[in-house]
């Protein structure tokens, strides 16, 4: 089964394939697999910048829309045998985290991320000449090994949304 969730360094402009020594793919695996690997959860944070007019002694503050000031996704899951082939992908992952998350080409971010199955917060990332840059920064990453579970290790990922948010297309949808 081919892979369908996967986060990316850019490299170079284009979606992932583009970039395919640069990827951690996710869900290649079967549901007969032992050793599942893949994304259990991704939990997604808009948020709007609310500033609030302090009213002492009256009813309620008054608060004021700032509009939308960012995006964070936090994608969980695990990466199955760490101590052979997995263990690629979390030095990949630890990669990106030590090197820089920008740089002259991608200036709000060198990561894309695709979600198969809720591709909601899919990004590919673009460069200052395409009139909207932006991408993902590689903001955390979270390695957990269970003692009690052999041949995974759990990852947890944050992303944080940067650059411009474009306009909608016509059914009033944010594709990034």
């Amino acid at each position: 089964m081919a892979s369908d969730s996967a986060i990316w360094r850019a490299t170079t402009l284009g979606a992932e394939a583009s970039n395919s020594s640069d990827i951690v793919e996710f869900n290649d695996l079967t549901l007969a697999d032992a050793q599942q690997a893949g994304i259990v959860q991704t939990s997604t944070n808009l948020r709007t910048a609310v500033a609030i007019n302090a009213k002492p002694k009256a009813a309620v503050d008054e608060l004021q829309d700032g509009g939308f000031i960012g995006a964070t996704v936090i994608v969980t899951g695990s990466i199955k045998d760490p101590e052979g082939f997995g263990l690629i992908k979390c030095y990949k992952l630890k990669e990106w985290q030590i090197e820089d998350k920008t740089n002259t080409t991608f200036t709000k971010g060198r990561f894309g991320l695709r979600l198969g199955d809720f591709p909601l917060m899919n990004c590919v990332p673009t460069t200052e000449g395409s009139g909207s840059p932006r991408g993902y920064i590689f903001e955390d990453i979270q390695f957990i090994r269970d003692g009690e579970v052999k041949g995974k290790v759990q990852v947890i990922i944050t992303l944080r949304f940067n650059g411009d948010v474009g306009t909608p297309n016509g059914s009033g949808q944010y594709i990034w």
